[in-house]
């Protein structure tokens, strides 16, 4: 008996780009700036906080979900009746799976970074870097 052997290749897309539940990353990144309930939804806990003392010496502190405190990425505005903070953040596409959101502030110390994950088509926080002084 002859035997035909057949082989199946299939391929799978890689990162995010062309998935349904979050077409960029830019997109997500918007909603997850601007709406609280969906940023706890697209943060992995518990997420690792990692901090800098005066020495330089990184300590990491896990947050879980119930201490979870809605991050806007976003400078406060002059009419919100809080002090202003002034900073800047920046996209860094690391590779189509991961992307950093780098923030830094102007002339105050601020410099802190996010990182995100796509897993199973969605994009999440997986955790945060804050090197502020």
């Amino acid at each position: 008996m002859k035997y035909k052997l057949m082989v199946l290749v299939v391929t799978l897309p890689c990162g995010c780009s062309v998935q349904k539940d979050d077409p960029s990353f830019e997109a997500f990144f918007e909603k997850f700036r601007a709406d609280s309930s969906f940023q706890i939804s697209r943060v992995r806990f518990p997420i690792s906080f990692i901090v800098y003392d005066d020495e330089g010496k990184k300590e990491s502190k896990p947050v879980v979900k119930n201490d979870w405190q809605f991050v806007r990425f976003q400078a406060n505005s002059i009419d919100s009746g809080k002090d202003y903070v002034a900073f800047q953040c920046e996209v860094i596409k690391v590779d189509s799976a991961h992307v950093n959101v780098q923030c830094l502030g102007t002339d105050n110390g601020i410099w802190a970074t996010s990182y995100f994950t796509c897993f199973g088509g969605r994009w999440y926080m997986e955790r945060m870097e804050d090197f502020s002084n």
